[in-house]
């Protein structure tokens, strides 16, 4: 992931979205950033699995006053929430503000199918 970062984002005009801090509780060995600064923020502090795709592209809207291009990094494992009817990492509302997105990249964990998704979004 970090390689891929550093490969096709530049750090003072990319966000990286994670999709939740659970799963990425070893962020520093997925993101070693070579030294760059890239701002990481999570997903779930913004969104939950009620969230609309027009709150998310107005959230982007937002976005691309600082920057231009919105990396995000999802987990295929939807964690359930004791409190909540939704999983606590639902990224269900950017596949409906983007239904039409590929993953750039995958990342399966021990030779098992891809668990980690990462998708690309630039400023139109």
């Amino acid at each position: 992931m970090a390689r891929w970062l550093k490969d096709n984002a530049k750090p003072n005009e990319t966000l990286v979205v994670l999709g939740d801090p659970i799963m990425f509780c070893n962020t520093i060995y997925l993101f070693n950033t070579y030294g760059s600064d890239y701002t990481f923020i999570y997903w779930n502090n913004y969104f939950n699995g009620a969230s609309t795709a027009e709150q998310v592209k107005m959230w982007e809207n937002s976005a691309w006053k600082h920057y231009n291009k919105i990396v995000y990094i999802f987990s295929r494992i939807m964690l359930m929430n004791s409190g909540s009817e939704y999983p606590s990492n639902d990224w269900r509302p950017f596949l409906s503000a983007h239904p039409a997105i590929r993953a750039k990249m995958t990342y399966p964990y021990s030779g098992r199918p891809a668990s980690i998704l990462l998708f690309e979004v630039t400023k139109e």
